[in-house]
């Protein structure tokens, strides 16, 4: 009888393991499933956008983009319109890729007057930040960055700002607030 009751207590400590293992491991999996996977960190923009900002001058301008997957969904791509204000009629896209290997992500920019900028992209807490290093006409190195922030469903910011000082300090020198478009 001894022995029986033994194998009892050893097969129930074996199932009482065997749970609190499965617990502890779908605990882990859901809180990884909270966590943004960084191939994923652009999901967010996916979608049209309406865009306000403040000029200099205090007036307002609005444009609108357009995010969508390409490519397999492996690409996100931007086509960028300004509507109204001073740079009304300016047109840009890029498109944005996930390297796995680098853990980074890569954004190419270019638009109607001809520009070209490449970035490299990565997460800060909550933050979506590309940035990319050039050397202005004076010889200065300068950082230029695009932050992704206060992200929400159906809204989030977007600033570009730039450094002369290595990062130390950033000055913002534009400002956008998007709002889905839900039409």
């Amino acid at each position: 009888m001894r022995r029986i009751a033994n194998t009892y207590k050893v097969l129930i400590f074996i199932v009482a393991a065997f749970i609190a293992f499965n617990y502890s491991s779908t605990a882990a999996q859901n809180r990884s499933a909270n966590k943004i996977d960084e191939k994923d960190f652009m999901n967010f923009w996916v979608g049209k956008w309406n865009l306000t900002w403040k000029n200099p001058d205090g007036s307002t301008s609005k444009g609108i983009n357009n995010v969508k997957k390409i490519l397999n969904s492996h690409v996100v791509q931007e086509n960028l319109k300004v509507l109204t204000g001073p740079i009304a009629g300016f047109t840009g896209m890029s498109v944005s890729v996930y390297s796995p290997n680098e853990k980074l992500w890569h954004q190419t920019w270019v638009d109607n007057n001809g520009g070209y900028l490449d970035f490299v992209g990565k997460m800060e807490n909550d933050k979506r930040i590309f940035f990319r290093y050039f050397v202005n006409s004076n010889h200065q190195e300068i950082i230029q960055r695009m932050v992704f922030y206060n992200i929400k469903k159906n809204s989030f910011d977007w600033d570009w700002m730039i450094s002369n000082n290595e990062g130390k300090t950033w000055q913002v020198k534009w400002r956008i607030h998007y709002s889905r478009n839900k039409y």
